[in-house]
């Protein structure tokens, strides 16, 4: 069973296949800059959204439970990347993300009529104070490939 949140959920969205793609050939410099800034942060326990609030960007948080926040530039926008962020990335309300390395997902979808398209979306997973995965800030970087 996939977990969601009717709330924060594409209605007639039907994920396809994620591939990981390599962030550092695929992504464009402000992209790249903003990885780097985000991993040297004060606090690495923090989720860190606002290191991604870039013109051209779509951003949020979602913690090791399912709950987003930190939407950037609003809940709407965002409506999308994390409606299959939560098809591929979380299993029975649980993220199934189990190592710290930030990745870069090209996640392909449909929606109900017919439309095909493909998401780019780079995750950055954030640990909590005891050294587990706390959650993951996801950022639709579409706008700003190589």
């Amino acid at each position: 069973m996939k977990f969601h949140d009717d709330s924060h959920h594409f209605a007639t969205l039907a994920y396809h296949s994620a591939q990981e793609l390599d962030v550092a050939a695929t992504c464009s410099q402000t992209i790249l800059d903003a990885v780097a800034a985000w991993q040297q942060r004060a606090d690495a326990h923090s989720a860190g959204v606002e290191f991604f609030t870039l013109d051209r960007c779509r951003s949020f948080s979602i913690d090791y439970q399912g709950h987003s926040s930190g939407h950037w530039p609003n809940e709407r926008d965002n409506l999308l990347g994390e409606s299959l962020v939560r098809e591929f990335l979380f299993d029975d309300g649980i993220c199934s993300v189990e190592e710290t390395a930030v990745k870069l997902y090209k996640v392909n979808y449909s929606v109900m009529a017919g439309e095909y398209g493909n998401e780019y979306l780079l995750v950055c997973p954030f640990l909590t104070a005891t050294g587990n995965i706390g959650g993951i800030v996801v950022t639709c970087v579409n706008m700003l490939l190589r």
